[in-house]
């Protein structure tokens, strides 16, 4: 299933034309073979800070009933995030990893490198799998992110990464 997956990221990334068997799709669409829905409200980590007090709040909004947790390579917070979801699991027991819809994105840079991209996120957050992975931006946009001197990444005028 992972193999077809990042077939299917890699096809999407480059524009290509994806023609898949329906139990193909089935496969990609339920996990480990589980039905599955995404949680129609999410909590969005975009600006949390990567540090005690964002992995803090993944913690609170879990504990307060969010399921869907949406971060990005390019939010340089997935540490803190992952941080925070392992924080909500051990402190609550009734909750499980399978519980949570973890959706995270593919940046630009790494259209021509998916699995090294899956593997960046997986280790960013401290998981085993995500539960959807998006092509954050399908441009052709090869350039790496510009860094301020905090290691943060800088945020244009029109809100994404420079």
């Amino acid at each position: 299933m992972i193999v077809q997956s990042l077939l299917l990221v890699a096809a999407l990334a480059h524009a290509q034309d994806v023609r898949l068997k329906p139990s193909i799709v089935d496969e990609l669409i339920t996990p480990r073979g589980q039905v599955r829905s995404i949680p129609p409200v999410g909590f969005g980590t975009w600006m949390l800070p990567n540090n005690a007090a964002g992995a803090d709040a993944v913690a609170r909004a879990i504990k307060m009933g969010y399921r869907h947790l949406d971060g990005a390579t390019a939010y340089t917070n997935q540490d803190a995030v992952g941080k925070g979801i392992a924080k909500a699991l051990a402190e609550d027991k009734n909750i499980r990893r399978h519980d949570l819809w973890v959706t995270s994105k593919l940046w630009a840079s790494r259209h021509k490198d998916v699995a090294g991209g899956i593997d960046l996120n997986l280790k960013q957050l401290g998981l085993d799998y995500v539960d959807l992975m998006l092509v954050h931006f399908p441009i052709g946009n090869t350039q790496r992110q510009r860094k301020n001197s905090e290691g943060q990444t800088i945020i244009g005028a029109n809100g994404n990464p420079e």
